[in-house]
């Protein structure tokens, strides 16, 4: 990968994974706010105060959690050789010990 993208692709990195984390944040402390557990003997209850909303938060969980997971691979995808750029790194190397 030339230099002057490799502060493109880091901060792509700690982008995202900022964004995943603080969306993760977000919606985990909603859902939070919209219920309570309640332990009754050996069970515990959930009740909702606003399940719309408990149930809005879920899905932005589940989206958070899905995107994060998405864009890393892709960036791993970008990172990982094609067969021709590696044929092109080894013709370009040259060993010591090669004749």
């Amino acid at each position: 990968m030339p230099v002057n993208y490799l502060n493109i692709y880091v901060f792509a990195i700690f982008g995202g994974l900022a964004a995943t984390v603080g969306g993760i944040f977000i919606c985990y402390t909603g859902m939070s706010e919209t219920s309570y557990l309640v332990y009754r003997g050996m069970e515990l209850t959930t009740y909702y105060l606003d399940k719309n909303r408990h149930d809005l938060y879920l899905n932005g969980l589940v989206y958070s959690i899905t995107f994060g997971i998405a864009f890393l691979l892709l960036l791993a995808v970008i990172v990982i050789p094609s067969p021709e750029q590696i044929q092109k790194r080894l013709a370009a190397t040259s060993f010591a010990g090669s004749p």
